[in-house]
């Protein structure tokens, strides 16, 4: 892989999961928004990119999908990382020294019955990977973090807490991608990403899902591309157990679609937590 482009910066949990696709080769470059970054990927056909695409407590981020069809964009490979928040200092603060704690208002919501132990102040952040950064910049010795272990290791703070999140089985997908243009080489996976317009939305949703059910096949997300449009375009990520069932899944796709669009067929790797970046080091 010559060069890797993801969202967000350095610290990230965008940047956690580059490095487990790399294997910890730091060949990566970031863009400020999800709309750059598939343009970038269309744009650069030698290059890959990663793109968070959905999480266990917040669901798909939907808005995502209308990138991939914008850019042409292939789906070649999914990855499931934990999501794994840490309270972080500066070198030598204690916990009783804490006044306040920063970070992503999503982060803090999600570690709420570990913040309530303590009599501190949230204060809101753009990213966790800011929140972090903002420490070490301002020097602020009163204040910590929720952020992951490669914003510690960034920006040389110390985890005084590590996985702190009220659910420990937190986690983010996300999408390794190319450009339609580049090909999906000669790789297969058992799982697929479809978009389609359906020619009776209440009608085909039916028959689709009584398929899903009688052929075993795991229905794993159905949902309007744009709730508020007017048109029957949806998106489906399926399951199935090999290429003969996967046929029979297009088949009767094609039969419920007025138009159809395969996103990618891949399978889905998961990170355990044992085996990401040491931060600490």
């Amino acid at each position: 892989m010559k060069k890797l482009i993801t969202f967000g910066s350095v610290g990230t949990f965008h940047e956690e999961a580059a490095l487990a696709l790399l294997e910890g080769n730091a060949n990566i470059e970031f863009c400020q928004t999800f709309e750059e970054l598939a343009i970038q990927i269309a744009e650069r056909q030698a290059c890959t990119g990663l793109m968070a695409i959905s999480n266990s407590s917040l669901g798909p981020i939907m808005s995502n999908y209308h990138h991939l069809l914008n850019q042409d964009l292939q789906i070649v490979r999914k990855l499931e990382l934990p999501v794994c928040h840490n309270l972080m200092a500066l070198p030598g603060v204690r916990m009783e020294d804490l006044e306040k704690v920063q970070s992503h208002p999503l982060a803090i919501q999600q570690c709420q019955q570990y913040l309530q132990r303590f009599p501190w102040l949230t204060s809101e952040s753009a990213s966790t990977a800011s929140a972090a950064k903002k420490i070490r910049t301002e020097e602020l010795r009163k204040t910590a973090a929720i952020a992951s272990r490669q914003a510690a290791k960034h920006h040389r703070l110390e985890i005084l807490a590590e996985d702190i999140a009220d659910d420990p089985t937190n986690n983010t997908h996300f999408l390794v991608l190319r450009s339609g243009a580049a090909g999906l080489g000669d790789g297969w996976g058992r799982r697929a990403t479809v978009a389609l317009e359906l020619a009776n939305s209440d009608n085909a949703v039916h028959q689709l899902k009584s398929y899903m059910e009688q052929t075993g096949v795991q229905l794993e997300l159905l949902r309007p591309l744009n709730e508020e449009a007017s048109d029957n375009w949806m998106i489906a990520v399926l399951s199935f157990t090999g290429p003969g069932q996967w046929f029979g899944i297009l088949d009767e796709l094609t039969i419920q679609s007025k138009s159809l669009k395969v996103l990618g067929v891949y399978d889905l790797e998961q990170v355990p937590k044992q085996s990401r970046v040491n931060s600490l080091s």
